[in-house]
């Protein structure tokens, strides 16, 4: 359930506070739970899911960056940006370049 929550509301800032009243538990002992369910951290998911979220609006859309940014859940085209070096080496704006469809 929590990580169905996360996959529909990955986009809200305080989805952990919401996770913690809706399943009356604390962050740290809902991410143990995760975590032996699936091997990876709430947080870690949370930004994958923002960052995969993020390359589909990059390649299906024309939003400028920033508004990808905000509308992903990531919030600030910097991190974004980081993200896309750290993850794909390169920018958001080469990743869009490289991938999108409707530029081809």
């Amino acid at each position: 359930e929590v990580r169905e929550q996360l996959n529909k509301q990955y986009v809200e800032t305080d989805i952990m506070s919401v996770l913690e009243k809706t399943y009356g538990m604390s962050i740290a002992e809902l991410n143990e739970l995760f975590v032996m369910q699936y091997g990876i951290a709430m947080e870690e998911y949370l930004n994958n899911r923002r960052f995969n979220a993020a390359k589909e609006l990059l390649r299906f859309s024309i939003k400028p960056v920033d508004v990808i940014a905000t509308e992903s859940g990531i919030g600030d085209v910097i991190i974004l940006q980081k993200m896309f070096g750290d993850k794909e080496n390169m920018t958001a704006e080469e990743y869009r370049s490289k991938w999108a469809a409707w530029i081809r």
